[in-house]
């Protein structure tokens, strides 16, 4: 287990399975966020949860997708970046969840590294990945090699965000033993969790 104190948040990274009262959307692959008063954990549908309120802690799993969480002072943003959440526009419509100005920082997680996220065959996803994300893939011996993070950045560059601090956790969850990984495994549970909670001296 893993924490990180960010401002008023505090991020934890974990494989333990039992995570008590922390609210956690049922993760599709789509573009849907949700509010963690709306969401009823492991049941409402969504790849991105958000708060504001202390007395709630959110939660999103991973197993070699990219956990993205933004932060202002106010509000908490966590995301489940996979290729097809990419696609679907998930980190797109960050701007009608959260103000890009207040944004002070950024947390990406463990996730796979394009070395290891390789599709031998080109089908309709991998191609409209190609298609939104140009600078985000590499062909090499014919295998297409996907980074989800180059996707990420893409959009940081985008909206500007140079103010923020960005903090990285650069372990490929393929080369990383201790770290949960469908593609070394075959198996997505127990996956990695990334939880955002209030600062306990920011609580009152």
């Amino acid at each position: 287990m893993n924490s990180l104190k960010l401002g008023n948040w505090e991020i934890t990274t974990t494989m333990q399975p039992d995570l008590g009262d922390v609210v956690f959307p049922f993760q599709t692959h789509g573009n849907a966020t949700i509010s963690a008063e709306e969401c009823v954990s492991g049941q409402t549908q969504a790849d991105g949860i958000y708060m504001d309120n202390a007395e709630y802690a959110i939660g999103i799993n991973t197993a070699d997708c990219l956990p993205l969480v933004l932060l202002t002072d106010k509000q908490a943003l966590a995301l489940h970046v996979s290729r097809k959440t990419l696609i679907r526009g998930l980190v797109k419509n960050i701007p009608g969840v959260m103000n890009l100005q207040e944004i002070t920082h950024a947390y990406i997680g463990p996730h796979i590294c394009e070395d290891h996220f390789g599709f031998e065959y080109a089908g309709e996803e991998i191609q409209e990945f190609m298609k939104k994300f140009p600078k985000s893939y590499t062909e090499q011996d014919g295998v297409i090699h996907v980074s989800l993070i180059s996707a990420v950045q893409k959009y940081f560059d985008q909206w500007d965000l140079k103010n923020i601090q960005m903090h990285k956790d650069n372990r490929c969850t393929f080369e990383d033993g201790t770290l949960a990984s469908k593609r070394r495994t075959g198996k997505a549970n127990p996956g990695i969790s990334t939880i955002v909670s209030r600062a306990v001296s920011d609580i009152v």
